[in-house]
């Protein structure tokens, strides 16, 4: 290989560091799949008819709920994040910053669109709308990061829409989503750390290895345990 080569191949590489510049923290994958997984599972415990006989008052409950728990993740992981970048004299991208406000924009709009389902209708649908949305933050961050975390963010988003386009029962669609984060999160770090762009076919067999570790145990979940879909009767209005 001659200099010119060698230093047209330097000037390659800048280039797409330059262009994928958004790196995901561990500590952020952790808190977001932690966090997640614990809300889809947790939360059918605690925002119950018992609670809150009204339906208007799980609404505003479940809001709170989801406000408190990613409002505080959300802070702790750009307290962290930004932490960590100081202690190795890095900045942080702007465009890693553009995508975590638009990240914070996906997880308000799943909060309010939660909270709406319980007024409107269309309880069913609420993992499924968190699956879709988790797939759409995460393709946002691989469109700036590494294609595999592009294509692991467009699965995810197929799982929440194959959810629902084959009738997916609503506890096999809870499981799911508490997969995507709880598994799928931490495993798409740990893959991406060890493949490379280069290579499709170790891509794939990543992004297959990734579908079956996330699939296979919300449906074998769903199979031993059933959970009712939330009440979708609105709340009667003064005529």
């Amino acid at each position: 290989m001659s200099p010119h080569q060698a230093q047209f191949q330097v000037i390659q590489s800048m280039l797409a560091a330059g262009h994928r510049s958004v790196h995901l923290e561990r500590h952020s994958l952790l808190l977001i799949g932690g966090v997640g997984g614990f809300l889809s599972v947790v939360t059918e415990w605690v925002i119950t008819d018992e609670r809150f006989p009204e339906v208007g008052q799980r609404g505003l409950a479940l809001l709170a709920w989801l406000a408190f728990w990613l409002g505080g993740m959300a802070l702790l992981e750009y307290h962290l994040t930004r932490r960590a970048r100081a202690r190795r004299a890095e900045t942080l991208p702007f465009a890693q910053a553009q995508v975590t406000r638009a990240w914070w924009m996906l997880l308000s709009v799943g909060c309010l669109g939660s909270c709406a389902m319980f007024f409107y209708g269309g309880g069913g649908m609420i993992y499924a709308l968190w699956t879709v949305l988790l797939g759409l933050g995460i393709y946002l961050f691989g469109l700036f990061s590494r294609p595999l975390i592009e294509w692991i963010g467009l699965a995810t988003l197929l799982l929440g829409v194959a959810g629902l386009a084959t009738g997916l029962p609503y506890g096999a669609t809870r499981w799911l989503n508490a997969s995507c984060f709880a598994i799928g999160m931490p495993l798409a770090g740990w893959l991406n750390a060890r493949v490379g762009d280069d290579g499709l076919g170790r891509r794939t067999a990543a992004l297959l290895l990734w579908l079956a570790a996330v699939a296979t145990p919300p449906l074998l979940a769903s199979r031993f345990s059933t959970t009712p879909a939330p009440s979708a009767i609105p709340v009667a209005r003064p005529s």
